[in-house]
Formats: structure tokens, sequence, C-alpha cells
């Protein structure tokens, strides 16, 4: 028996995956996002995945003062 869990919208995180995007289009993106941590971009041969973590991801990922 499979159960599935059905997390709610704040706590998933957003992920998009994208076809025939140029390489200029990769850089582009990198350049208007420098000083941000997310989204994340991901590129291979004309695929880009674009990742939003979720806000508990970040949290989790920075030592605590």
């Amino acid at each position: 028996m499979t159960t599935t869990i059905n997390l709610p919208p704040e706590i998933q995180e957003q992920r998009f995956v994208l076809s025939h995007v140029c390489w200029e289009t990769y850089e582009s993106l990198l350049a208007d996002y420098f000083d941000t941590r997310t989204p994340r971009f991901t590129y291979s041969e004309g695929v880009l995945e674009v990742i939003s973590p979720t806000a508990e991801h970040e949290k989790l990922k920075w030592p605590r003062p």
C-alpha cells in the first residue's frame, strides 16, 4: 500500500524544467540573480532547471548565531 503525503504549498519547493534554452539566456539569468541565493539554476545541453528551495530548507542550511 502506498501513502501519498501532500505538503502545504509553503513547504514544497518549486521546480521548473524548460527545454530549448540557449546558453546566453542561462548566463543572463545568472547575472540577474547574482546577489541572491534563490532561485537556483542548472543548465545542461539546452535544458534549464529553475529551483526555488523552501524557506525551511534555506533556514536549516545556515548555522544559527
